[in-house]
């Protein structure tokens, strides 16, 4: 299958780095809703250099910087989606979704409950 976001990177992003570029999503949530895309095609954030991880972080806060000049009144919540949770004929990106206090966005969201380990969690964040 070919990869959308392969392809979408020749054509003219909102804002792009060396490893990302910015576009507004094409199926969005809600007017707004914009996508922060690897250039490589990677599926996990754990694929990202330290450098590209960085430069992730710095996108966002640079975007939010911008948006709330822009857009005051509105907040921002940024999901990133890894591996097999995300649409096929895409790779590793970040939704930037336009929020307002109250807006029901979490209300809508139930997903199945999962059994953690919390101490096996711990371990595995000092190991890594």
């Amino acid at each position: 299958m070919t990869c959308i976001f392969c392809h979408l990177q020749h054509e003219s992003p909102l804002f792009e780095t060396e490893h990302f570029y910015l576009v507004f999503d094409i199926d969005p949530i809600q007017t707004g809703h914009l996508l922060i895309i690897a250039k490589a095609h990677l599926a996990n954030l754990t694929d990202l250099s330290d450098l590209a991880a960085l430069e992730l972080l710095q996108i966002q806060k640079r975007l939010i910087g911008a948006l709330y000049k822009l857009y005051p009144d509105y907040n921002w919540t940024f999901v990133c989606n890894n591996g097999q949770l995300m649409d096929p004929g895409t790779h590793l990106h970040v939704h930037a979704i336009p929020r307002q206090t109250g807006d029901g966005f979490w209300e809508s969201v139930s997903p199945k409950a999962l059994d953690l380990d919390k101490a096996a969690l711990v371990q595995a964040l000092q190991d890594s």
